[in-house]
Formats: C-alpha cells, structure tokens, sequence
C-alpha cells in the first residue's frame, strides 16, 4: 500500500468520525417543538391544567393567568417537567397529530398550537 493510499484510507475514517459524531449529537438535542401558544381543546375530569401555555424559546413558560416559570423535558421526551416558585410538577407529554396531549393525576388535556 502506497502513501496515498494509507493517507486516503485515514482521511475516510476520519470522516466516517465526524459523521457518526454529528449524528449522535444531532439525536442527544432532539428535543420536540413545543415553543408557541397552545390553547386546550379538551380536558378530561378536573384537573391541574391552565387554559393556554405559551412556551418560550428561553425555556419558560407563561399560564393564562401571567404565572410563569421554566420546562424542561424528562425520560427521553415522554415527560414535560415544570418549575415554578422552587415546586415542580411533571406530566406525561406527546405530541400526536398537531396536538399536544398533557397528562397529570389521571387528567389528561389536549392543547392546538395557536401562534
């Protein structure tokens, strides 16, 4: 095997590398977008949820009645965790068709993105 050859065979590994890398951090930030509006369109039962949530790009939230803290997402997206006030609360999350489906203590709400 020539120098050119050892040389290209590095060169491909290398990239092969690089694009492995990309691709596993690429699947690490892989985070659903929430960040918008939504307004609730069905609740089942009573329950805990406000009747819009915006979600910010900074990672906060805002209920309708101005109350506001921070989200994050738990167990590989399946859970939506909210901080408020040094209390959190985590509920079952998903997005499914357009809609954002909530789920906490039995209540499970449906939200459409408005804006």
């Amino acid at each position: 095997m020539n120098i050119y050859q050892r040389n290209l065979k590095k060169i491909s590994y290398i990239v092969l590398l690089l694009i492995s890398l990309l691709t596993v951090m690429a699947a690490c930030d892989n985070k659903p977008d929430v960040v918008g509006k939504w307004e609730i369109i069905d609740k089942l039962h009573t329950g805990p949820f406000s009747q819009t949530i915006e979600f910010l790009k900074d990672g906060t939230y805002v209920l309708a009645d101005s109350s506001s803290g921070k989200y994050s997402f738990l167990d590989e997206n399946k859970k939506l965790q909210f901080n408020f006030g040094g209390v959190s609360a985590v509920c079952d999350f998903k997005l499914e068709n357009g809609q954002m489906i909530l789920t906490a203590s039995r209540t499970t709400a449906k939200f459409n993105k408005v804006k």
